[in-house]
């Protein structure tokens, strides 16, 4: 099953991507990203981390600072996990995976949405009320037998 999950997850996310004519470079970025960054970005909405929209909005102006990050990234928000760094991919393939990244993204426009930061918002608050009262709750809570 775990098998299966693991090819469906590959089919998916290639598919999305495979209707668009890129260059060969491109093309060579494609597999990169797939081999190193795909469990965490997809093309439009968070998944782990940002989407690869987002991550093109931020870097429009500066491309080669998607390679900055990813060689020493640190934690933009606080409520996701930290990117890990990429020294192991080079910089010569990060190069790759971001001119595909503005490949893909060409053309489609960056909306933040206020449903994902509210949800987060709330999802944090929660975490901070229970760390915090956890053991008052565990007092009142009756025990299951």
């Amino acid at each position: 099953m775990k098998k299966f999950i693991t090819v469906l997850h590959f089919l998916i996310i290639f598919n999305i991507y495979a209707d668009i004519e890129l260059t060969p470079e491109e093309l060579e970025g494609k597999k990169k990203f797939m081999t190193h960054c795909s469990d965490c970005h997809k093309l439009e909405g968070v998944l782990v981390g940002p989407s690869l929209v987002e991550i093109a909005h931020v870097y429009k102006d500066d491309k080669r600072g998607i390679i900055t990050w990813a060689m020493r990234p640190g934690n933009k928000r606080a409520d996701t996990l930290p990117m890990p760094p990429m020294l192991h991919v080079g910089k010569e393939n990060l190069l790759k995976i971001t001119n595909y990244i503005f490949a893909v993204t060409e053309g489609k426009e960056y909306k933040t949405s206020k449903k994902n930061e509210m949800f987060c918002t709330a999802l944090v608050a929660l975490m901070v009320f229970y760390y915090f009262y956890r053991k008052k709750l565990k007092k009142r809570m009756p025990k299951l037998q």
